[in-house]
């Protein structure tokens, strides 16, 4: 249960609280039980929740898209916006390098952060299964990143709900805004699927709010912040604050804001990464468009 005046997401009942509340001193303890009865939902001798006309928040499907080389452009210039507020902590250290994970030319990184010193190797391999189809290795790239780090969501675990959220949000919307079909054939249906599944079977090695997190991921649905920061970094024409929208994402947690952050770059890039090879056939190739000075020039303001 959460106070109304937060941010939509999963795994959370928004509810007006009577004012003044004070639960301890109604009897409301940690881990009591929510009830369901007579539409309404029962917590302890104290609480009754009318349920009547209470509604499922869902989050916004992004039909339309930029060009590659335009979300590519906005990944690069917020990620640089924000080098000097990144904390050399968890696996945030992985934002300012996830384009170079995610077109696997980073072999290792220099930081403070002992997980993401040894997070970069499984990474590395998650984003090869990935892109190889080898479904062995995601799976295997998946059981080391879900619960590194301590916490009650592990940064290895707000890495991968950002990288799957990421990815497919790319490719959905690249799909939908006419781009070709090829890339939801079955052999891609079936290696999403699969990283899903994965997702979902390792779950159980983490904490329970984590492992109902990435359960939520896998299908694509995660807080409003992030839904909210990718409909703007894919949206044609946006004129929203990116980095006022990534410090949303970020605030949450110690650092796993942060952490999700980095995977969501690394989950878009890898999906720019995806349809440049599908389409121009361009291995490892990075989204471009005619004149690259003009891209240069962006990239250096």
């Amino acid at each position: 249960m959460a106070s109304h005046t937060l941010e939509d997401g999963p795994i959370m009942l928004k509810v007006r609280f009577p004012t003044p509340c004070d639960l301890a001193a109604l009897g409301v303890k940690v881990g009591m039980a929510l009830l369901w009865e007579n539409g309404g939902l029962l917590l302890g001798n104290s609480f009754r929740f009318d349920m009547s006309r209470s509604t499922a928040w869902i989050p916004p499907v992004i039909k339309t898209m930029a060009s590659p080389w335009e979300v590519s452009l906005r990944l690069r210039t917020l990620v640089r916006r924000l080098l000097e507020r990144i904390p050399d902590a968890g696996l945030a250290p992985l934002l300012p390098c996830a384009e170079d994970l995610a077109y696997g030319s980073l072999t290792g990184i220099s930081c403070n952060s002992e997980a993401a010193i040894h997070a970069v190797s499984s990474v590395r391999r998650l984003v090869q299964g990935i892109c190889e189809g080898d479904l062995r290795e995601i799976d295997v790239a998946i059981g080391r990143i879900v619960g590194l780090g301590p916490g009650l969501t592990p940064s290895g675990d707000d890495v991968l709900v950002g990288a799957i959220l990421g990815m497919n949000a790319v490719i959905d919307a690249y799909v939908s805004e006419g781009g070709n079909e090829k890339i939801v054939g079955a052999g891609w249906r079936e290696i999403v699927s699969f990283t899903t599944q994965s997702i979902v079977r390792h779950a159980s090695g983490t904490t329970d709010i984590s492992a109902a997190l990435l359960r939520h991921a896998a299908k694509g649905v995660a807080s409003a912040p992030v839904h909210r920061l990718l409909l703007h970094l894919l949206h044609p024409g946006c004129t929203a604050d990116l980095v006022e929208g990534a410090l949303a994402v970020a605030d949450a947690g110690h650092t796993s804001g942060w952490d999700m952050l980095a995977g969501l770059a690394l989950g878009m890039h890898l999906g720019l990464r995806i349809i440049d090879e599908k389409y121009t056939g361009l291995a490892g190739g990075r989204p471009v468009r005619s004149g690259q000075r003009r891209l240069l020039e962006l990239e250096t303001r």
